[in-house]
């Protein structure tokens, strides 16, 4: 109604520079947000819980686990047994499955039960134990004792979560050895002359 000195329209209000700029600014929050996310989420997936328990209280090393097998015997009966192993064993044996890539737990199809790769050489390593017991028989874990191991060594730093995106843009989460767990690994597996 009166225009005077500083008044303008309220469609000329912001030039197109300045629509611009505000599009930029949206786009680079919105990107900040995201790689926020993201690193909070590696944070978590990395963390170990020091400060709730101590790594001196966590069973590691030459500390045994009893492992639970099942399989059938010569008479077609199932037989369960635990079968000790110690930390660093389990480690040893499953680690090199988890050296340089994500390695995810697999879904359950026809000819394939679910679970992590690493259990067949697991398996191997079990059957190597008590071939006299098991023969070449089928061998089974407790799917609890296997994420058991996973649960553990992450707590332990020797492991992490972590995500890989596929060449068709997939996101999946799976675990790998941390740093710590590459060169712990190396330790154990590695012999001298």
């Amino acid at each position: 109604m009166r225009p005077r000195i500083g008044w303008v329209k309220a469609d000329q209000a912001r030039s197109e520079d300045d629509r611009i700029r505000e599009d930029k600014l949206r786009e680079a929050y919105e990107e900040a947000t995201q790689e926020i996310e993201r690193l909070e989420r590696a944070i978590r997936d990395r963390s170990v819980l020091v400060d709730e328990i101590p790594r001196e209280s966590l069973a590691q090393g030459s500390d045994l686990f009893d492992l639970t097998i099942m399989y059938r015997d010569g008479e077609k009966n199932y037989v369960s047994e635990k079968v000790p192993l110690t930390w660093d064993e389990i480690f040893s044996v499953i680690g090199p499955s988890l050296y340089g890539y994500i390695l995810r737990k697999g879904r359950k199809t026809y000819d394939r039960p679910a679970g992590y790769s690493f259990v067949q050489s697991l398996t191997d390593y079990i059957r190597s134990k008590i071939f006299e017991k098991s023969g070449n028989r089928q061998i089974t874990f407790v799917d609890t004792e296997i994420d058991t191991f996973v649960i553990q060594f992450k707590e332990l730093g020797l492991i992490q979560f972590a995500e890989k995106e596929d060449e068709d843009g997939t996101v999946f989460r799976g675990i790998t050895l941390t740093s710590f767990g590459e060169r712990y690994l190396s330790k154990l597996k590695v012999s001298r002359a």
